[in-house]
């Protein structure tokens, strides 16, 4: 069928195109942007280009009907700046298009919701919105009464929270933890055992294509509702406890002040049946539940990682992404793979020491290439840096530029991220402190080094007094912020730093004394040569004052580690049964 889509480019229109893509249907979307339009093109369809206003795009909406065979309309402004008018104009678009319809054997399919029946326990699909205070019942009744003069016409009512698929910023869940960790808390009203409806996009997104078979003269009302009531209480108390903070009983008031449109409907009770669905299209669901995912940190998004190896690609696999070979220096390869994405996050460099400068060039390249790809998007690009550019301050912190280039070349790998901001980019620096912890000493390289050394001479060894102070960070609370700068509603045109900087700094001497304490190896002091004869290129840097501030970062983002710092995983013992 040739199907039509209003929203083509949001969170459910872009899972919908690939889904009717998939099985044979060709698919138009209407956008309101060329960035928009790319979208839709990257995900099998053909784009037209309208004004974003309902008003004045109902003449096209209506003629991209007429020459197709199958019209869905998912558009919906979700600002909440005016939901009244919104309403008017959802109406005005399916009254027009199934009126264009009649006497036609084509389809038309309008988004609903299932908070329409909130009044009734349970809402099944048999029941009207009618009664409902929502106002988008008006719509329903709209759509009921062209099914009744022979139109085929289908309601797909979603419930609040759709979750998962390739769009991490999509879907009230996402909406409704940004404001979690923003207001420092997760809120309930009461004691949150009302109960709310979800589903995993892509179990939605199946309903939908089923919604084609609507017959004429019945209105088909589907509910692709997987969890038919999950109690908010649990669903709050799954944000808060991955956030790290407090679940609190609100006024329907500070529910409002804190989410927004969303807290008016915070304390609604919507028990909802799909029973009729999955008995009309043999539909089940297969994706995880809306509380399985919360429970694993699942935030919703699709990955593609950019790997070397078949072996470095089934690590990926194992991780639940896709895997693309290729190497960074392949710069068509980055710019296609990125522009394929919704956000890039550049983590790649050799660490190897062989070749700094050439290291430093390829990371200059690859983010040039990924920052080309996103040239007038408005796309989010991330970038880790290091930490070690303050070496030259007093106190390093995130309004710091570090450098210059001569100490440390990757200062030009910010400087290039930076110049996209002026090009309707986002682009993000993250800061990694030097000394990072794994979750074994395999994966923790600085530890490694230094360990081993330790062992082989039979000295632990400090570099210039062990006065210089180094600051640490754990994997696992590394990851969380990158995340969190991904989710953070950003700017394009602006750039953003932020510090994955668990401590301040801890004097390396202090970590040198434990080092001896548990191996029961003397410590001692080296400097110039004898210390880069021991060390090696580490002998250069370990002498180095490097405390690092994260106060901004932790301000701006509500980032906060949780992991020990360094001095208290060696005091514990950790890594010294590895060695």
């Amino acid at each position: 069928m040739k199907v039509f889509l209003t929203g083509a480019s949001g969170y459910i229109g872009s899972n919908l195109t690939r889904e009717l893509v998939a099985h044979g249907h060709s698919v138009t979307g209407l956008v309101r942007s060329e960035a928009s339009a790319a979208i839709v093109a990257k995900n099998g369809g053909t784009a037209v280009l309208g004004s974003g206003d309902p008003k004045t795009d109902l003449p096209l909406i209506v003629a991209q009907a007429r020459a197709h065979d199958a019209t869905y309309h998912l558009a919906f402004d979700h600002s909440f700046t005016d939901f009244l008018g919104a309403c008017a104009d959802e109406r005005a678009v399916v009254d027009s298009v199934a009126a264009a319809y009649e006497g036609t054997d084509k389809v038309l399919v309008m988004t609903s919701g299932t908070l329409l029946g909130a009044h009734i326990i349970p809402f099944t699909e048999a029941d009207s919105s009618a009664g409902s205070h929502n106002p988008r019942a008006a719509t329903e009744a709209t759509a009921e009464a062209w099914a009744a003069k022979g139109n085929r016409v289908a309601i797909v009512r979603l419930p609040p929270i759709t979750h998962g698929g390739d769009l991490g910023a999509g879907g009230f869940i996402h909406r409704i933890i940004r404001a979690c960790r923003e207001g420092g808390a997760a809120a309930i009203i009461g004691d949150g055992g009302n109960r709310w409806p979800a589903v995993q996009v892509a179990d939605a997104v199946a309903v939908y294509r089923g919604a084609l078979g609507a017959e004429p003269g019945h209105i088909l009302r589907l509910h692709p509702i997987a969890d038919e009531g999950n109690r908010v209480a649990d669903i709050m108390g799954l944000i808060a406890a991955h956030e790290g903070i407090e679940v609190n009983s609100v006024t329907p008031e500070a529910a409002v002040a804190q989410f927004g449109f969303i807290g008016h409907l915070l304390g609604l009770d919507n028990l909802v049946t799909s029973k009729i669905t999955r008995e009309t299209l043999g539909w089940t669901p297969t994706q995880p539940g809306l509380l399985d995912e919360l429970r694993a940190g699942n935030h919703g998004y699709a990955v593609t990682g950019l790997v070397r190896s078949e072996s470095s690609a089934a690590k990926v696999k194992a991780n639940g992404a896709t895997p693309i070979i290729g190497s960074t220096t392949d710069l068509e390869l980055v710019s296609k793979s990125a522009a394929a994405a919704d956000a890039t996050i550049h983590t790649a460099f050799d660490h190897s020491w062989r070749d700094i400068a050439a290291a430093c060039a390829e990371d200059r390249a690859a983010i040039g290439a990924i920052g080309s790809a996103y040239e007038g998007t408005g796309k989010t690009f991330i970038i880790s840096s290091v930490a070690t550019l303050g070496v030259l301050h007093p106190t390093f912190t995130e309004k710091d530029e570090g450098g210059p280039g001569a100490v440390n070349p990757r200062f030009f790998s910010e400087r290039v991220a930076e110049s996209f901001a002026a090009k309707g980019t986002r682009p993000v620096i993250i800061r990694i402190a030097p000394l990072v912890q794994g979750p074994d000493l395999a994966s923790s390289s600085f530890f490694l080094s230094l360990l081993k050394k330790a062992k082989e001479s039979g000295v632990a060894a400090t570099v210039n007094g062990g006065k210089a102070r180094w600051s640490s960070v754990h994997v696992a609370d590394i990851a969380p912020l990158f995340r969190i700068a991904l989710e953070k509603k950003g700017t394009a045109g602006q750039f953003e730093r932020y510090h994955a900087v668990g401590d301040n700094g801890v004097p390396v001497k202090e970590i040198v004394d434990v080092i001896g304490e548990k191996l029961n190896i003397p410590v001692t002091d080296l400097t110039g040569d004898d210390a880069f004869k021991h060390y090696g290129i580490l002998g250069k840097l370990i002498g180095l004052d490097n405390p690092i501030e994260n106060s901004v970062t932790i301000e701006q983002t509500g980032w906060s580690p949780k992991q020990p710092n360094v001095l208290e995983a060696l005091k514990a013992g950790k890594y010294f049964d590895q060695l």
